[in-house]
């Protein structure tokens, strides 16, 4: 497995050059497609030689097939509303961004071949490609990136104002389009890796409305899809029309959902599937005993329970503080994770590269828990309420939760919601709805988007509701450190931001997790996740044997 510390440390060092010479060039050589809560794609290609990339085995005539689990459900796949890893996998198959990062961090020409940054770094300037369509016919052009701009801006869609700092688009002529942001911005290239800033067909789009197109979603990408079952099964077929060659090798990908990683282990141990991401810990040796079967592991991100200030009981710090200190993370980190991970000191996690130790590991304290429940008023405890969607592993963190929070009298109620309805609170009723939520964070390419995407006036999915319009020092540090190219500079800012969003408690994460992955190695050959711990298939060849 490659360091993903040697990934962030070349970011932040080219970041300023990216963005103070015009990039450009024929067609791309490596590609790293991201995810949502964000993933990224690293295995490499040539257009020119047709290389399968590092991954791939040997080609046949044969039609080839990749059958991928995944464990958490998904109800669209419009990649402006994408909000877990599976739905940002399949995304990376069916849409294209401008550009794409490289393995070492470099940022290269996809749809766009190549860009011009403006003197005062306040503009970008695409010159697109002008051979690729999308797969219901029509043309990629000026006026579908800006369509798909007023999308990916869109504070109505849930991962709506992606890039921040973007105050405008325009098509300048037929292939040749404009971004204007208010200010300099280190992450802007980067940010434009993502799914949630691919580009759609406006055609289909329009014709279909929003949500029917998060059921028939229409791009550019390696893949079309040919039928979606929700909860059961996604199945994709490879792009005949795609501009890249030596992308989308496998001329068929299978998503089959499961309920749990038992069920997914089981059909893995019956030959029915190639590919598991988020594998529970306690099944490693069972996959390792599977013939032809390998496991890795990324340190990837967090778990953690995110808290509602917008409401009793946790619009109160004390509050707060008193959850924080009742948990007991060692049987966390123990029984639920099996050791594999790490206490957290922050909420950038140690495989990104501006990580730094925010703040001293919080650890069970009952005594201290006391002490905030009386200075909150309910020396008693309290009652509150998590939404959880029906997924044994999720369910079994809150109940570990439950034994240690009891012990101060604090009552957690779990509600397993299907996720259809999981998501209208997430998206609609967390005003009221919810007290917490448990989250789970993969690596993203910016740090700043652990730190904005909950808490701050600004927050990319407002479910902590922290925000105080008359002190915007936590959104002044992140702007800050948005328009900062120096990598000292931008991770002493980066650090300020963290301690003050642990020291407020409203995000308490209990586990730097390792994201754990198998796969069929007799059929795929080697596999590693992106940098961000996502599925990573695009150049996976398999063998028809």
């Amino acid at each position: 497995m490659k360091s993903k510390n040697d990934f962030y440390l070349i970011v932040m060092m080219i970041a300023a050059i990216l963005l103070l010479i015009a990039c450009g060039g024929g067609a791309a050589t490596d590609d790293a497609a991201p995810a949502d809560d964000q993933d990224t794609g690293t295995e490499s290609t040539t257009e020119e030689s047709g290389s399968e990339g590092p991954g791939a085995v040997e080609e046949s005539d044969e039609p080839t097939e990749i059958r991928i689990s995944y464990l958490q459900q998904f109800t669209d796949l419009n990649p402006f509303n994408v909000n877990n890893p599976a739905a940002t996998g399949v995304a990376i198959g069916l849409f294209d961004t401008l550009v794409r990062a490289t393995d070492d961090g470099e940022i290269i020409p996809w749809l766009a071949e190549s860009w011009e940054i403006s003197d005062d770094q306040l503009t970008i300037t695409f010159d697109l490609r002008d051979d690729v369509t999308f797969s219901d016919g029509t043309p990629l052009n000026a006026d579908a990136v800006v369509y798909s701009a007023d999308l990916y801006q869109d504070p109505d869609l849930f991962l709506g104002t992606s890039v921040l700092t973007m105050t405008g688009w325009e098509a300048l002529d037929e292939y040749t389009v404009q971004f204007t942001f208010d200010q300099p911005d280190a992450t802007a290239l980067y940010v434009l890796t993502q799914p949630n800033t691919s580009i759609v067909s406006p055609t289909a789009y329009e014709e279909m409305g929003t949500d029917a197109f998060g059921i028939n979603p229409v791009g550019s990408g390696p893949y079309i899809l040919d039928h979606w079952e929700p909860g059961v099964e996604v199945v994709m077929t490879k792009n005949p029309n795609y501009w890249q060659e030596g992308v989308g090798l496998a001329d068929r990908i299978v998503w089959r959902n499961f309920q749990d990683g038992a069920a997914a282990l089981l059909a893995a141990q019956s030959g029915e599937l190639d590919l598991l991401h988020e594998q529970e810990p306690k099944d490693v040796p069972l996959f390792e005993a599977i013939p032809g079967f390998q496991v890795g592991g990324d340190q990837t991100g967090w778990y953690a329970l995110v808290l509602n200030t917008r409401i009793p009981p946790f619009d109160k710090i004390e509050n707060r503080m008193a959850f924080a200190y009742a948990l007991d993370y060692d049987v966390l980190l123990n029984v639920a994770f099996e050791g594999y991970g790490a206490i957290p000191d922050g909420l950038i996690p140690p495989g990104s590269w501006a990580y730094q130790s925010a703040v001293d590991p919080v650890h069970k304290d009952l005594d201290l828990a006391r002490e905030m429940l009386a200075a909150a008023g309910n020396p008693d405890g309290f009652d509150f309420k998590v939404s959880v969607t029906p997924q044994p592993f999720r369910s079994q963190i809150l109940q570990i939760m439950q034994s240690s929070l009891a012990e101060v009298g604090i009552n957690l109620e779990i509600e397993v919601n299907e996720f259809a309805r999981h998501i209208e609170i997430l998206r609609d009723d967390h005003n009221g709805a919810n007290a917490g939520f448990v989250v789970q964070q993969n690596l993203h390419v910016d740090p700043a988007t652990y730190l904005r995407l909950y808490a701050g006036c600004n927050a990319l999915v407002g479910m902590t509701g922290w925000c105080d319009p008359d002190d915007m020092t936590f959104d002044d540090l992140l702007a800050q450190s948005v328009a900062t190219f120096d990598t000292d500079e931008r991770i002493a800012i980066l650090h300020e931001a963290n301690v003050m969003e642990m020291e407020a408690f409203v995000v308490v994460p209990y586990v730097f997790q390792e994201t754990l992955y198998a796969w069929n190695s007799d059929k795929l050959g080697d596999y590693n996740t992106t940098f961000v711990g996502g599925y990573n298939y695009l150049y996976l060849q398999p063998n028809s044997n």
